[in-house]
């Protein structure tokens, strides 16, 4: 099932046009000590950042519930809408060089349509259930990750200050 995800992860990547991850990864190499790191590394490296990506927020998506509070039905955390997610995920946080993963507003890409996926649940074309994931649900699937949970957390503060900032800014401008 992994492999079937980070496959439609890799054919999403190269229909946008290569590696979306290798640049920034490249330099994370180098600074962890490959001076030159080769692009069979990079590759390597981006195959198993994908992976991990699809995994979390398919478990996330597993663990997620509807905005009305109903949880999703079985069908709605299919390897595609996983995959699909990721890919948007990561084009999303890939396209605007920032650390921050999700919005608190709600959406899993940080802004943009308002919901990871696209909406359906792949049970049916009308169906009533959206695909909006919450940072929660992201917080919930990392909640045995105390390191990463806290990184999370660090960013999610980071992030709420750095919007007082700005506020705060627009307000003296203005």
């Amino acid at each position: 099932m992994s492999s079937n995800r980070s496959a439609a992860a890799r054919q999403a990547a190269a229909r946008r046009g290569g590696p979306l991850f290798a640049k920034d990864l490249k330099a994370l190499m180098y600074a962890f000590g490959d001076d030159d790191p080769q692009p069979e590394s990079v590759a390597a490296m981006e195959d198993i950042l994908i992976d991990y990506m699809a995994e979390l927020i398919a478990e996330a998506r597993r663990c997620s519930t509807t905005s009305l509070g109903v949880p999703l039905p079985a069908s709605a955390s299919g390897a595609k809408a996983a995959a699909a997610a990721a890919a948007a995920a990561a084009a999303a946080s890939a396209g605007d060089g920032d650390t921050k993963k999700s919005g608190r507003g709600g959406n899993a890409g940080g802004s943009g349509g308002g919901n990871a996926g696209g909406g359906s649940t792949g049970d049916g074309a009308h169906s009533h259930y959206t695909r909006r994931m919450k940072v929660d649900d992201f917080r919930y699937a990392l909640r045995k990750e105390p390191n990463k949970l806290g990184r999370v957390d660090e960013l999610l503060a980071m992030q709420k200050e750095i919007a007082q900032a700005r506020k705060l800014f627009d307000e003296n401008d203005g």
